[in-house]
């Protein structure tokens, strides 16, 4: 090994245990370092096993629609909700953009499975948005009124 070889590894050694302690430090500051968007489809499957976990998805999904099916409703639910903003890469570009919200009402729909793409309507299955995105907070917002309306559902129906 020469010294040129040892400095290099000792350099990128550095580099790991700086990021790894400026990492330790903004988080006992209280930052969160979570990414700021999450893919559709993870955004669909949390709020679906937060249901799951309450024993409550007989409100939201049929319990003989396919796996597919049910984690369709939950990314149409973010597609509908009024104050949800989906960003997406448009094919051929590689930058993603806020989808407009006449788009996700009338003229797309979510691919089905562990991916978020969403695909136009007509002509059909052409791919309209690739990498669908929605913010963290508009995830934890979407969650927090699925409880409220359990909350209030349950209240009224003893």
């Amino acid at each position: 090994m020469t010294v040129g070889t040892v400095s290099v590894a000792l350099i990128v050694l550095a580099l790991i245990l700086s990021a790894h302690m400026a990492s330790n430090w903004a988080r006992s500051k209280g930052f969160d370092l979570r990414p700021v968007r999450v893919p559709l489809h993870v955004a669909a499957r949390h709020a679906y096993e937060t249901l799951e976990k309450l024993d409550m998805l007989k409100l939201v999904v049929l319990e003989t629609a396919s796996p597919e099916a049910k984690l369709s409703t939950f990314k149409y639910l973010f597609m509908v909700d009024s104050e949800t903003e989906l960003f997406g890469i448009k094919p051929p570009s590689t930058k993603p953009r806020p989808i407009p919200k006449t788009e996700l009402l009338h003229d797309l729909h979510p691919v089905d499975g562990e991916n978020s793409q969403l695909n136009h309507v007509i002509p059909a299955d052409s791919p309209a948005y690739i990498d669908v995105t929605v913010r963290r907070k508009d995830l934890v917002r979407v969650i927090d009124s699925f409880l409220a309306e359990i909350q209030s559902h349950a209240r009224n129906n003893p």
